[in-house]
């Protein structure tokens, strides 16, 4: 499994938190994730994942189901950040 850490920014924080959804897509795909916040208060969130692969996460960004998930939690997807450790590029 590949550790990953998505950034983004979204609408409302307590939105964010309070949607099911990314438990719901987690639990679909076998996936394990956390979910973090700004401690200064700000839009900005995060999510730790462990996906199988590099290839996989990727396409999963570009799906149409993750594309209608982020809308409904509010993500902001123009402010979406990947973080993978180097030894896995």
């Amino acid at each position: 499994m590949l550790s990953v850490i998505i950034i983004h920014e979204v609408e409302d924080v307590g939105r964010w938190l309070a949607s099911s959804v990314k438990a719901e897509m987690a639990a679909k795909y076998g996936l394990t994730f956390r979910e973090y916040v700004d401690a200064a208060g700000s839009k900005l969130v995060g999510a730790y994942l462990e996906v199988p692969n590099i290839d996989f996460i990727l396409k999963f960004f570009n799906s149409p189901e993750n594309k209608a998930a982020m809308k409904i939690d509010g993500i902001r997807p123009e402010t979406l950040r990947l973080l993978i450790a180097p030894q896995a590029l």
